[in-house]
């Protein structure tokens, strides 16, 4: 897409096997899709993080509600968790399958 809509914000790296990317207000869901066909991120897994519910300007980026403590450790906001939340996050995670 042109332009791509992205914000540093949205995008979490775990390691060279995983990142987690965030999709809502400033980061949209074509400029993620284009830049997981050009393998963009350079890991074998991402997590695409998507707010569709919440929308809210406070929890806007993904690393205001969602962060990278250690190799075992993440923390997230708790209003988020849940089936029944109404503010919760859907997470698909993408792999590479035979390096592509």
């Amino acid at each position: 897409p042109d332009p791509l809509h992205i914000s540093g914000g949205d995008y979490v790296p775990a390691g060279p096997d995983l990142c987690f990317i965030g999709t809502g207000i400033c980061t949209d869901e074509a400029s993620i899709r284009f830049l997981l066909d050009d393998d963009v991120f350079g890991t074998e897994r991402v997590a695409v993080v998507r707010d569709l519910f919440d929308r809210s300007e406070e929890r806007a980026f993904l690393d205001s509600v969602f962060k990278i403590i250690d190799r075992t450790t993440a923390i997230m906001r708790q209003d988020i968790i849940g089936e029944e939340n109404t503010i919760r996050r859907l997470v698909t995670e993408y792999q590479k399958i035979d390096g592509e």
